[in-house]
């Protein structure tokens, strides 16, 4: 064929082609644009994302299908999560699951009273949704039953504080059942174990950090130089997650009533300013305290206060209405077997400064146990260690700020 020839039929083809371009109209041309965008689009991502994504699989020369090569080679992992493994045979997957379960989550975190929800939606995504019906009371050595907290008939926070200690009791009786299938040597392994579990072998700073939470409290641990991470992970296999999911959802309903309970008792005694005994090592107003078995509930007025790291150590339960606070030490901080097994602190709102000093689990971290650290508002600082700020280890971590412009200071296993 000669070259006019075929000019001439392309020409032809490209005429014979226009009415129907011409017919659908510019809206109907740029809707079928988008539809074309969107459907070649991988879920998750924008088309330019999609498109850049698959020019560079095309210049390496690697087709979609051959991204799902066997990556399970290691058959006896018992922590692999199913959605892991989905993930792992087709990792373009792995946008959507992520955006699904961002939108899921920011759907629940909008206020203090959303986070119970939080914690079940957390719990579903590591597949480990509540049992069905609530455990039974488990007693171990070490754990004990709520009492009513040290009685104070002149507090007008006294109805607020018994209920909320009957409701810790509920939540020990969760994480009994989490923690039921480990032995007293399970335990002791994971504590000593913890500090050190995530660090750098080859750190010289990691290398010595097992069994210094033992250490902190004045307890003797044997085998400090070994980690046991076999121990560790055999133990791991034996958690019951499900159960650790509602110890630590049924903890935020805890919280969420307390905050609740305290504003309505603001809001009812607005010149509630009795100060209460006070704590050693605080520096400000409280306007009361109560014995738990857990430690001290404390709830703090709305002006300054610094909390010393020897005040908490002491304080278990802390609601503080606001101020520029300044927190040292183990704040919410739950290390079940050598501190505490459930630790929560509020905060109002303020410039407040969280400084644990270096120590880990803390600021909203929990080994066996459940710790949570809540900031309303205001630029706060938060420095801390290992285990920190919303994190768990064999236990339930959360930390939730809901503005200011803040600062995150950790080391491993930290910020979630």
């Amino acid at each position: 064929m000669s070259m006019e020839s075929r000019l001439r039929r392309g020409a032809w083809l490209l005429v014979a082609g226009l009415p129907a371009l011409v017919a659908s109209g510019p809206h109907d041309r740029a809707q079928a644009q988008a539809a074309f965008a969107e459907s070649s689009c991988i879920p998750g991502l924008d088309s330019l994302t999609s498109a850049t994504l698959r020019r560079a699989l095309d210049y390496l020369g690697v087709e979609e299908p051959e991204l799902g090569f066997d990556k399970l080679y290691a058959e006896d992992d018992t922590f692999r999560l199913a959605a892991v493994e989905r993930i792992l045979g087709n990792p373009l997957e792995l946008p959507a699951f992520q955006q699904g379960l961002w939108d899921r989550l920011r759907s629940h975190a909008g206020s203090v009273s959303s986070l119970p929800e939080v914690m079940r939606c957390l719990g579903e995504a590591m597949e480990a949704p509540e049992p069905l019906t609530s455990p039974g009371r488990i007693m171990r050595p070490g754990s004990t039953a709520a009492r009513l907290v040290q009685p104070d008939s002149l507090s007008p926070f006294q109805d607020a504080a018994d209920r909320f200690v009957r409701s810790c009791d509920a939540v020990q009786a969760s994480l009994d059942a989490a923690f039921a299938g480990l032995t007293d040597e399970d335990r002791e392994e994971i504590l000593n174990a913890a500090p050190a579990f995530w660090g750098d072998p080859d750190d010289a700073e990691d290398a010595v950090r097992a069994g210094c939470l033992h250490r902190e409290f004045g307890v003797t641990v044997s085998a400090v130089d070994d980690v046991g991470e076999d121990a560790v992970l055999d133990a791991a296999a034996r958690l019951n997650r499900p159960a650790l999911t509602a110890a630590s959802r049924q903890f935020m309903e805890s919280v969420v009533a307390l905050w609740g309970d305290v504003q309505a008792v603001m809001t009812a005694n607005p010149g509630a300013t009795k100060t209460c005994s006070p704590i050693h090592g605080v520096d400000g107003s409280l306007l009361a305290v109560f014995d738990t078995p857990w430690g001290a509930l404390v709830i703090a007025g709305a002006g300054q206060n610094i909390y010393t790291e020897e005040a908490m150590r002491e304080i278990a339960f802390l609601v503080d209405l606001g101020g520029d606070d300044v927190y040292r030490g183990r704040a919410s901080s739950a290390v079940g077997g050598l501190l505490r097994s459930l630790a929560v602190l509020v905060d109002g709102g303020g410039v407040d400064l969280y400084d644990a000093g270096g120590r880990d689990f803390c600021l909203g971290g929990a080994v066996l146990g459940v710790a949570a650290l809540i900031d309303l508002a205001g630029d706060d600082v938060y420095r801390a260690g290992d285990g920190t700020m919303g994190a768990g280890f064999f236990g339930s971590g959360l930390l939730a700020d809901w503005g200011g412009n803040d600062m995150f200071d950790g080391r491993n296993l930290c910020e979630g």
